[in-house]
């Protein structure tokens, strides 16, 4: 999963315009009535959603409660969240409920503004909503938000429980995607970092893509752990050198202030206020954020990130990718 999918033609909004759009063919028919490689998924949420930012947000949505759920996820739903942390949403829209094109543009365009809250709350966050029409849950990607993590989700509005089928094969297909993507990325952006050059944008990027790798790597060997989970096993995944750069993203995410804390970060998060458009700020962000210093790097973590540590966990990753190809 590539963390610069800011286009509007790679977003999950414009994905499901797609999907709205798309005349259903027979073959389409066929391949929901049969699905193959595929295990039933199902869950009850436990609780609602208490926080007051994401209800006032979600206010929007109520005269359309009956063809959306969504629901909070990850370390805003438990209160573990910090200056680093991501608004993680899941949103499930039911197609056979939105009664008219007119009702599903003003769905869309709730969205985005929602999404732009989210990017004033975060003007470098680097995803929007996770969103999916609920077709897709009859054969879906588990690679594109494992559904297991939505046991601790708090449920914002509609449905508490969710019933999906999870295609297996497409999922592996994905995870091994996405592991080759994320090392792509922690590629480019090491070189920008080591040359000083790089902004606060792709510094979180790349963050959170060392926190994100054994995730993929965990999910693909069939184990049901959320990111913490994931990043406290790494230390079995990875050997002492690699495991420095897990060590290293989690000391930067435990010391993010440094960088929300500065004045060229807090005037770069006034500039939101004149945007509303999510997707064009996100292109904004990722080129014009405030520069990461070499000062900087250093109070963020006291770990040196070094190059031979770099290669050794992207080689290390890629071996654990192959062990599990088919």
């Amino acid at each position: 999963m590539d963390c610069n999918q800011i286009t509007l033609k790679n977003s999950a909004l414009y994905r499901l315009y797609a999907f709205f759009r798309k005349k259903k063919t027979n073959q389409d028919k066929k391949t929901h009535n049969t699905i193959t490689n595929s295990h039933e998924f199902k869950v009850s949420l436990k609780s609602n959603c208490e926080n007051k930012v994401i209800q006032n947000l979600f206010k929007q949505i109520k005269p359309y409660e009956k063809a959306v759920t969504a629901l909070l996820h990850g370390s805003w739903a438990d209160q573990t969240n910090n200056s680093f942390s991501d608004i993680d949403d899941f949103i499930i829209l039911e197609k056979d409920k939105i009664t008219s094109k007119k009702d599903f543009y003003k769905l869309i365009s709730i969205l985005n503004k929602i999404d732009m809250s989210y990017c004033r709350i975060d003007p470098i966050q680097h995803h929007g909503h996770w969103l999916v029409c609920s077709e897709e849950l009859k054969h879906y990607d588990n690679s594109f938000m494992p559904l297991f993590i939505m046991k601790d989700a708090k449920r914002i509005i509609g449905k508490s429980e969710i019933i999906a089928y999870v295609d297996d094969k497409k999922t592996q297909l994905g995870l091994k995607n996405n592991i080759i993507n994320t090392c792509k990325n922690i590629e480019r952006l090491y070189k920008k970092y080591h040359s000083n050059k790089i902004n606060s944008y792709e510094m979180k990027c790349l963050v959170g893509s060392f926190a994100l790798v054994p995730s993929f790597v965990v999910q693909l060997q069939q184990l049901e752990l959320n990111k913490p989970e994931s990043i406290k096993h790494s230390i079995k995944l990875f050997s002492k050198e690699a495991y420095t750069c897990v060590a290293w993203a989690t000391n930067c995410r435990n010391n993010w202030t440094i960088v929300t804390n500065k004045k060229s970060f807090k005037m770069f998060k006034f500039l939101t206020r004149f945007c509303t458009n999510p997707h064009l700020w996100r292109r904004f962000s990722e080129r014009y954020s405030p520069k990461i210093h070499f000062n900087d790097t250093k109070l963020l973590s006291t770990i040196e990130l070094k190059s031979n540590n770099v290669s050794c966990f992207l080689n290390e990753t890629l071996k654990h990718l192959s062990t599990y190809e088919s």
